[in-house]
């Protein structure tokens, strides 16, 4: 009897260990996190105008569909026209759907911020770039 409480002692604690450190593996393996950016989205005499940041993987072409999030509304746009400005891609967009949604999207005021999604990246690669 005795013999096994040191064994317990002596292995438990590392056996332990290792089952948790095995499970943050598969868990930052498993899980990823959504990327956004900030959308400036301007609205002038009935045209929307997008100010999107530059980024590597960032390409927008006329003809694309962009949904941008604003809290826990999201509305679907639709890439007019494209200019490209020394840091930032200028997009001019035309709602999709109901106009009355995506006046109630936009607001009251000329200026909003809303945010696109561009990619996911896996909770591994944001913890191991901190190391």
């Amino acid at each position: 009897m005795k013999r096994s409480s040191h064994f317990v002692i002596r292995y438990g604690l590392l056996l332990t260990m290792l089952i948790l450190f095995g499970g943050i593996l598969i868990i930052l393996d498993r899980f990823e996190i959504r990327q956004r950016t900030a959308v400036d989205l301007i609205v002038r005499d009935g045209h929307c105008t997008a100010y999107i940041a530059r980024t590597d993987g960032n390409s927008i072409v006329p003809g694309d569909t962009l949904h941008l999030h604003r809290g826990s509304q999201e509305q679907t746009f639709v890439v007019e026209q494209i200019a490209h400005e020394p840091s930032y891609v200028v997009a001019r967009l035309h709602p999709t759907g109901e106009s009355a949604a995506a006046a109630q999207f936009l607001g009251p005021d000329s200026k909003t911020t809303v945010y696109l999604y561009t990619h996911s990246v896996k909770l591994r690669h944001l913890v191991f770039k901190k190391l």
